[in-house]
């Protein structure tokens, strides 16, 4: 019988990637530093950021790939990203309140030709909702 327990456990790990399992195992993911944004003033500088950081991982392998907003920014702000930031800055032309979803996907660093947009991870992107205050 262990014999057999054996047998069974190493054809699984044929066929399976052991890094998957224990990625898995361990919910290797891509995760939205939740700061908010600090609030604006028509006809004033706007400056703010969002971090990504990967759980459970050591976050330096990964980098945003890119970076979807859904909903309404403030008009005169734009978006970018570099590294594990999503920065948001420009000059708002108009006072409300601006929600929007941010949905990032991430890309492992060292998967240089992005044959593997999800490797090392339990799934490669992160969305989550905010809004933008403007006075």
């Amino acid at each position: 019988m262990r014999l057999i327990k054996c047998f069974i456990i190493t054809i699984v790990l044929l066929f399976i990637s052991c890094n998957d399992i224990t990625d898995c195992l361990f919910d290797i993911k891509p995760n939205i530093v939740d700061n908010g944004f600090v609030d604006g003033i028509v006809s004033q500088n706007y400056e703010d950021y969002i971090t990504v950081d990967i759980q459970n991982a050591n976050s330096s392998n990964y980098e945003i790939d890119n970076v979807e907003i859904e909903g309404n920014l403030p008009s005169g702000i734009t978006s970018f990203f570099n590294g594990r930031k999503v920065y948001f800055e420009g000059i708002p032309t108009a006072i409300g309140t601006y929600d929007f979803n941010i949905k990032i996907t991430v890309l492992y660093v060292n998967d240089y030709d992005n044959e593997n947009n999800d490797d090392h991870l339990c799934g490669n992107t992160t969305s989550k909702s905010y809004s933008i205050k403007i006075y």
